[in-house]
């Protein structure tokens, strides 16, 4: 067990030997080496399931439905938030940053890029369907779109540079490691594509019985989680072969070095994963 919780809506996310943690109104960190814990002053007024986790070498954002809080990596207290829509006509999906800016998509196609110094927010309109899922790596963005997309956006001049039809159905996981693109879809498949020319390379169909979400990578196991399932699958990153199934199963799951962090209605606990 690394740590008591309060629910078992938690949020988290790992930044070298720190884990973040948004337990229900707090947000803490978690120092996996010293377990030294920083809790922050700020405490949320809702809970709820719409909420993300990402950061930068500064600064942490955590998107709340319409609305993207900053706090400092160092003490975690908040230093701005910003109000980006109104209501499910305009929340917030999918989010990535870097250390110059956050991208949000919008729902319904439309982005939204956070300048982090100046604080200014512009909007572009990207495609026709929510994203619900991005990352970034070097001067793109990688997204996954309802009409079963994948986007690929350049960060500078914004703009659209790239969408192929990728799955039948609702591209929902999006996850860049190495020279390849990872993604998971409503039609329960994952795909591999290279990073450049977006080349299809492998394909899994019938990956899970159930809707699941991709985690990570350790080693070369491509690691996905089924809430509907109640289980965790490892597959082969070169031929997306399955390995292994564990009973295993959170909302917000983890990969850190060789182990998976994970959480019940009352403890974050953490399990290293062999081949």
């Amino acid at each position: 067990m690394i740590t008591d919780i309060s629910s078992i809506n938690t949020f988290m996310a790992v930044d070298n030997d720190v884990l973040y943690v948004l337990d229900n109104h707090k947000l803490f960190s978690y120092n996996l080496l010293s377990k030294n814990i920083t809790t922050s002053s700020y405490r949320f007024k809702q809970s709820g399931l719409s909420r993300r986790i990402v950061f930068n070498s500064k600064y942490l954002y955590v998107c709340q439905f319409c609305t993207i809080y900053e706090f400092s990596k160092t003490n975690l207290e908040k230093t701005r938030k910003w109000k980006i829509g109104k209501d499910l006509s305009s929340d917030i999906t999918g989010v990535c940053c870097d250390d110059e800016k956050v991208y949000m998509g919008i729902r319904n196609g439309g982005f939204a890029v956070l300048d982090i110094d100046s604080g200014k927010i512009e909007n572009f309109n990207i495609c026709n369907s929510s994203m619900w899922d991005m990352t970034e790596k070097d001067e793109y963005i990688y997204a996954g779109n309802v009409d079963a997309q994948l986007l690929r956006i350049r960060k500078s001049p914004f703009k659209l540079e790239d969408a192929i039809k990728a799955h039948k159905k609702n591209c929902k996981d999006v996850l860049v490691h190495d020279k390849f693109i990872y993604t998971a879809s409503s039609d329960m498949s994952i795909k591999k594509f290279d990073l450049d020319t977006l080349t299809e390379l492998k394909e899994r169909k019938r990956a899970f019985p159930r809707m699941f979400s991709i985690i990570g990578i350790i080693d070369n196991m491509l690691i996905c989680m089924s809430m509907s399932s109640k289980s965790t699958a490892f597959f082969d990153t070169d031929t997306l072969k399955p390995l292994a199934t564990e009973p295993i199963f959170c909302r917000n799951m983890c990969v850190y070095k060789d182990m998976i962090i994970f959480n019940d209605n009352n403890h974050i606990y953490s399990k290293t994963i062999a081949r």
